[in-house]
C-alpha cells in the first residue's frame, strides 16, 4: 500500500482515496470541510471547540465519509494547538484506534 503526503490545496489528485487529514480547521481546508465549515472559511480558536468540542490540550481523531467520494474515508487527524496535533498524530501512529464512522476526543476529560 502506497502512502502519499499532499497539502491540503492538492487534495484533487487524492480525492478517490481514503485520507488521513493532518491539522486544525483552522489551517486545513479540508479539515474545516470535515467540521462543519468551508474551504473558504476556516474554523478556529472558539469555533473550533463549539464544532468539536475539543479545547486546550486536546485533540480529536474523527472519521466521517470522506467530503471528496462518500464510498471513502477520511480520518481527521487534529488538536487545539500545533502541539496537541502532534499528540494526536503520535497515537495514531501507535495503532489501534478505529477507522469506523465516528469521533473521539482525547485526553478524555472526567
Amino acid at each position: 500500500m502506497a502512502i502519499r503526503a499532499v497539502y491540503d490545496n492538492e487534495v484533487q489528485t487524492v480525492s478517490d482515496k481514503n485520507l488521513i487529514v493532518v491539522g486544525g480547521s483552522c489551517v486545513n481546508t479540508v479539515a474545516a470541510l470535515i467540521v462543519g465549515g468551508s474551504e473558504e472559511t476556516p474554523i478556529c480558536g472558539a469555533m473550533f471547540t463549539e464544532k468539536t468540542g475539543v479545547g486546550a490540550g486536546q485533540y480529536i481523531i474523527k472519521t466521517v465519509a470522506s467530503p471528496y467520494d462518500s464510498s471513502k474515508i477520511a480520518m481527521l487527524v487534529a488538536g487545539y494547538e500545533a502541539t496537541d496535533t502532534i499528540s494526536a498524530v503520535d497515537l495514531v501512529k501507535e495503532g489501534g484506534i478505529s477507522t469506523d464512522v465516528g469521533e473521539k476526543v482525547y485526553p478524555e476529560l472526567a
